[in-house]
């Protein structure tokens, strides 16, 4: 998805309603961008099966320049690299973001527990807690506080670097205390991020979208506009439009 959205600006595969609203035209471009991302130059052959614990060990052992979840690892990363060694920046074009929404069902028996709940998940500790374990925090606080600001107390340094407990936290950080990619780096790519596809079949979207760009770099090669009419028809099938 990062791929289309960078490759046709203001591309929404489903409208308000969860219709689907793409054309041949659209997605063959969001193709031909997937594939130029996914060459050979760019991509390890493995990674089109690997998981993230096979990702980071290609990262680590130095069989892949680039690492695309490197969030979730940054103090795990800063434990094998120096800062000289290592650094992070945005993707290229797009960011496409999912998340988890928090609500309450109508017929909750304990609305008042779930609503406390909520206010202690989105509160500013909370979401600190969530920028220093490699997540996206939703309050612009998490990013731009200063050395007074709140801080996150359930996420500790880590594990000690060394057996004398030297180099604890061997992490970048800014004069707030806050990871150093978080303000300059991740809090502008949020900024410029669009969302996935909003629809309530996003379980049928995501099967229909990777099932059918799977043959992508299969060794039946079929072009990008077979593709995207493949992929077309596919998703017309899945979604009402």
């Amino acid at each position: 998805m990062e791929a289309f959205a960078s490759a046709v600006p203001g591309l929404e595969l489903v409208d308000g309603k969860g219709r689907y609203t793409g054309d041949v035209d659209e997605l063959t471009e969001g193709i031909r961008e997937l594939r130029r991302r996914t060459e050979t130059a760019y991509t390890l052959q493995d990674a089109h099966s690997s998981d993230e614990n096979a990702s980071l060990s290609d990262f680590v052992e130095g069989r892949t320049a680039f690492l695309r979840h490197w969030p979730s690892e940054y103090r795990t990363l800063y434990r094998t690299f120096s800062e000289g060694q290592l650094g992070v920046a945005p993707l290229p074009g797009r960011a496409v973001l999912g998340g988890q929404n928090l609500a309450v069902t109508g017929v909750s028996q304990r609305k008042g527990k779930a609503a406390e709940l909520i206010r202690f998940l989105t509160g500013k500790e909370s979401e600190r807690c969530l920028l220093e374990a490699g997540f996206a925090a939703t309050r612009t606080s998490a990013y731009e506080g200063d050395a007074d600001g709140e801080r996150c107390t359930a996420v500790g340094p880590g594990p000690s670097a060394s057996p004398t407990g030297e180099g604890a936290d061997p992490v970048p950080r800014d004069g707030g205390g806050r990871p150093a990619y978080a303000r300059d780096i991740l809090l502008p790519a949020l900024g410029k991020a669009v969302h996935r596809p909003r629809t309530p079949l996003y379980g049928a979207f995501t099967q229909t979208f990777t099932t059918r760009l799977g043959s992508l770099h299969s060794d039946d090669v079929q072009s990008d506009e077979v593709l995207a009419e493949q992929l077309d028809k596919a998703l017309r099938k899945a979604l009402p439009h």
